[in-house]
């Protein structure tokens, strides 16, 4: 149990860091799209909101039952992008979802029943993830996602 209130903590320090920084970014920056092929980098914060979204229902649901066949969205992430229009939402709106929603994951990670680590989600057939890896790998994401949200603001 110990790992995932380490992981909470990390989480928590991860939004503290990030939220500022995304808001100082202008508005032209979040906006650029590169070619048709890579996100915005409002678009790729929307994919962390769906992120977010997705991994909430993995969490809850994971603690409600031992198996969880439940569907991944990556295989569907361009879609879920383009049909929520984040490209065109208000960049300070979408941080503050993107914090807002993080900031529940950290408070329900606090809570998570260390009985339920052991419980696994079933993707599909042969992709067991027990909710013990699947909670720093969610962190990881964001993280993943995020420094090539600064190296698109940056120009790199």
């Amino acid at each position: 149990m110990d790992g995932v209130l380490k992981t909470a903590d990390e989480l928590e320090e991860l939004v503290g860091h990030w939220r500022p920084v995304l808001l100082g970014w202008p508005e032209n920056s979040v906006s650029v799209k590169e070619s048709e092929e890579r996100w915005s980098v409002r678009e790729i914060i929307g994919h962390l909101v769906d992120s977010a979204g997705n991994n909430i229902q993995r969490f809850v649901r994971l603690q409600c039952v031992r198996e969880l066949v439940f569907p991944d969205y990556t295989s569907d992430n361009e879609a879920w992008v383009a049909i929520q229009g984040y490209r065109d939402e208000d960049w300070s709106r979408l941080v503050d979802l993107w914090t807002g929603l993080n900031l529940h994951i950290v408070h329900l990670l606090r809570r998570v029943q260390p009985d339920t680590l052991k419980h696994v989600w079933n993707e599909g057939p042969d992709s067991p993830v027990t909710l013990r890896e699947l909670i720093p790998a969610y962190v990881s994401h964001q993280k993943m996602h995020l420094e090539q949200a600064a190296e698109r603001v940056a120009g790199r």
